[in-house]
């Protein structure tokens, strides 16, 4: 399973194409923008709402969220060539999402 990195941008223009392969998608976005519009969707898609930093105007991962996140791994891992973790920047929430199932499964051997 490779795990690529993403944008709202850049997911957008992405899916502007078929994916030619089995992939999931986790697409975080926060509080105060939608969703990005996917032209042709991945498989399996799950969408949160956090944002990077817990601040008041903004929500961090909750525990809830970070275990979905595992469900849904574990729930897809087998059939996907392709694990995209997208964000509204692409640099901390999808990045750091991106990183702990890499991580994780890097442990696991």
């Amino acid at each position: 399973m490779f795990i690529e990195i993403h944008s709202f941008n850049s997911i957008e223009a992405l899916t502007c194409e078929s994916l030619k392969k089995e992939a999931a998608l986790i697409s975080i976005v926060d509080s105060e923008r939608s969703t990005p519009d996917l032209k042709n969707q991945p498989d399996y898609i799950l969408q949160l709402v956090f944002g990077d930093t817990c601040i008041e105007t903004s929500r961090a991962i909750s525990n809830k969220q970070a275990q979905k996140i595992a469900d849904f791994v574990f729930e897809h891992k087998d059939r996907i060539d392709l694990l995209i973790c997208q964000c509204v920047f692409g640099k901390s929430r999808s990045a750091g999402c991106a990183a702990a199932i890499s991580e994780f499964f890097t442990e696991m051997g």
